[in-house]
């Protein structure tokens, strides 16, 4: 017993992570198109987070290979995503580039319509993270556009597109109106996790502290932060300490702003965020100039100053010139407090230097911000073109769904029409019949009535012979009833009259009346009555015509069987 339970445990140990990998492959395929990208970043904010490379490329390979094996390109294209967002986050951007653009080709080859812009989307925010500002832009804005065309429904972590297209336009273009729109349409959006919430509102109280309100600031940055800590996110709470201390710090609330400097310096030496790092340390820089502390200051622009020249690789160029030239500012205003005249010169030409080149820089951007126009003026009209081709395939469809609709209609009525008018020539055939029925026994009792006037006086009999060769002339179905009788059965049993002349070679007109009325289920007395005959010279008549067809098809058979293999012959 004890050894069955240790086996268990230990086959449980082993085998566990295998089936949890398994289910995890498979539930991705269960998932829809738009859905699979979401989930991988889900699983990598949550059961991935802490992972190493190497697990992270096995899991990558795992879905690659079921991918290709059940011929599913969108987990192909996941699997590509969920390795380019963890080499993205390991600030590792060119080897996120290999797998973002393999990404977006394959979306694009096999015209995945959901995955496509989602990938044109992060290689857009790539290349932004590169410097390649425009690049990045133009990207970003295509990606917007096709989202915008096909319904943001579609896109579950929507509100983290826009939030990336507000960060660029405030960051890299410094346009605040655009910045601000896109930030308010993200948080109109369901939140995919607790980072995007907190970057709206961190992002938004930047956005209201360029504009000057200050009050609004102070708000989003507060809810920012109190997410933050909800989250248990210490690299947030590190960088919204930092924008409150900034506010703080211009507000003249001193103690408040270095309180939460020194937490956001130290939160980002941690988390190796060096160019938050750099920028707190400026900021407590400031905070010491504002209290006459000189010393003070220089410790803080000697730190990062260290910080810069070991970490210049890890940072991003505009992010390198601000730094340059907040260090170079405080270090100008400390000289000068200090009032060391020769230290202050080489100071003021390095402060310039990177002034300038922050101002190239914002030329360079102003010159892609003209390119950026014309592209969303593009962008705008492409959308136009395929809104437009939208509402004429819309048209194209109402108007297919209607001529399809009309073209049932017709046909259902012409089948009714067609059923009714059948119906009605059923009856009017019957119903003349029975009249030739009526009218002919009707002759026959005058008839009797005739042969009983015979036996009076001989005077009469001139005159009953005269009525007797009258009403002869109308007893027999005449020439003229039986061109009527053959129109309203041919209506009811088309072609049936020549079906049987050429299946019956030498068939004579007699014996077609007699297959015609025989199809009619007339008694052997209604068609003698007819016909003028007797009963039994139609029974003669049936029986010759029976052998005829029997010789003719050189097998038994009976004249109903006959009618009935006639009446389904298709003319051709």
């Amino acid at each position: 017993m004890f050894l069955r339970i240790v086996c268990t445990l230990l086959g449980s140990l082993l085998f566990h992570p295998l089936l949890h990998s398994q289910q995890t492959t498979d539930s991705i395929f269960l998932l829809k198109d738009y859905e699979k990208i979401p989930y991988v970043n889900r699983l990598l904010n949550n059961q991935f987070a802490n992972a190493d490379e190497k697990k992270i490329l096995a899991r990558e390979e795992a879905w690659t290979e079921a991918a290709d094996n059940k011929a599913d390109p969108e987990v192909h294209i996941a699997s590509l995503a969920f390795a380019a967002e963890y080499y993205t986050r390991r600030n590792n951007l060119p080897k996120a580039q290999q797998y973002l653009e393999e990404a977006l080709e394959l979306a694009h080859l096999r015209r995945l319509k959901y995955l496509e812009p989602v990938m044109l989307h992060l290689v857009g925010n790539n290349a932004y993270k590169q410097d390649r500002y425009a690049t990045g832009l133009e990207k970003l804005l295509r990606a917007h556009t096709l989202m915008e065309n096909l319904g943001y429904e579609y896109f579950p972590d929507m509100a983290q597109y826009l939030f990336d297209l507000s960060y660029a336009f405030f960051y890299y273009y410094e346009d605040l109106p655009e910045a601000l729109r896109y930030v308010k349409e993200a948080m109109q959006h369901p939140m995919p996790s607790a980072i995007t919430d907190i970057s709206c509102y961190n992002i938004l109280g930047l956005i209201y502290r360029v504009t000057g309100e200050a009050r609004l600031s102070d708000s989003c940055f507060m809810v920012a932060l109190h997410k933050a800590e909800a989250a248990q996110d210490t690299t947030y709470i590190g960088d919204v300490s930092g924008n409150i201390g900034y506010n703080y710090m211009g507000a003249g609330r001193l103690d408040e702003a270095e309180q939460y400097m020194q937490k956001d310096h130290q939160i980002s030496v941690l988390k190796q965020n060096w160019t938050s790092a750099c920028l707190s340390s400026m900021s407590l820089s400031s905070i010491a100039l504002l209290r006459k502390k000189p010393e003070q200051s220089l410790y803080y622009i000697a730190e990062c100053r260290n910080l810069v020249n070991a970490q210049k690789p890890n940072m991003q160029l505009k992010s390198l010139y601000t730094i340059y030239y907040f260090m170079y500012m405080n270090l100008c205003k400390t000289l000068r407090m200090q009032g060391n005249s020769t230290a202050l010169i080489p100071a003021l030409d390095s402060m310039a230097l990177y002034k300038d080149s922050l101002f190239h820089s914002r030329e360079s951007r102003e010159k892609a911000t003209v390119q950026i126009k014309l592209i969303k003026e593009n962008n705008l009209y492409q959308l136009e073109l395929l809104r437009s081709e939208e509402k004429k395939n819309i048209l194209l469809r109402n108007a297919l769904i209607i001529i399809c609709v009309l073209a049932i209609v017709v046909a259902v009525q012409t089948a009714l029409r067609l059923k009714r008018d059948n119906k009605n020539n059923e009856e009017k055939l019957l119903e003349y019949a029975n009249i030739l029925v009526e009218k002919n026994q009707l002759i026959e009792k005058v008839k009797e009535e005739i042969l009983q006037l015979k036996k009076q006086p001989e005077q009469a009999t001139q005159n009953v012979e005269a009525i007797f060769k009258e009403l002869r002339t109308h007893t027999i179905l005449s020439e003229d009833d039986w061109l009527r009788f053959k129109q309203l059965f041919e209506k009811v049993y088309k072609n049936f009259f020549s079906n049987i002349t050429q299946h019956i070679p030498g068939i004579t007109q007699s014996e077609i009346r007699l297959l015609a009325l025989t199809k009619l289920g007339l008694s052997t007395k209604e068609m003698a009555d007819m016909q003028g005959v007797a009963a039994d010279s139609i029974r003669k008549a049936r029986y010759r015509l029976r052998k005829k067809i029997e010789l003719q098809a050189k097998e038994d058979k009976d004249i109903a069987q006959v009618l009935n293999e006639l009446s389904d012959i298709k003319q051709a």
